[in-house]
């Protein structure tokens, strides 16, 4: 995710957008989370036309936490699901967190 991160982060840079860490440090957590949701729904699909990929589907699914952290994060996997032009499955996955309350003043310690 590094890549991606690095590249969405140039591209708002490079069209005069605010970055993902403007109103939170854990921005591109978060906007993964968001992100993923969206996609969830949208498998890509290679088409024919690409002979030289060995993948044919991939297909991504997250899958919450069930309760916030004591932290108050809340926990979240990415699951990628990808299928070979043989027939064979593998599964990837990131696990990350993002904060429920991003602008809490932490409690005096």
């Amino acid at each position: 995710m590094t890549y991606f991160e690095r590249e969405l982060t140039r591209f708002l840079e490079t069209n005069g957008l605010p970055s993902l860490d403007t109103n939170r440090s854990d921005g591109f957590a978060h906007f993964l989370h968001l992100y993923a949701k969206v996609i969830e729904d949208c498998p890509l699909v290679m088409t024919g036309k690409n002979e030289a990929a060995s993948i044919a589907s991939v297909t991504i699914r997250v899958i919450l936490g069930k309760m916030p952290q004591h932290s108050g994060d809340m926990w979240f996997r990415v699951n990628w699901t990808i299928l070979d032009k043989n027939g064979r499955l593998g599964n990837l996955y990131v696990d990350n967190s993002f904060s429920l309350n991003p602008n809490a003043t932490p409690a005096p310690g």
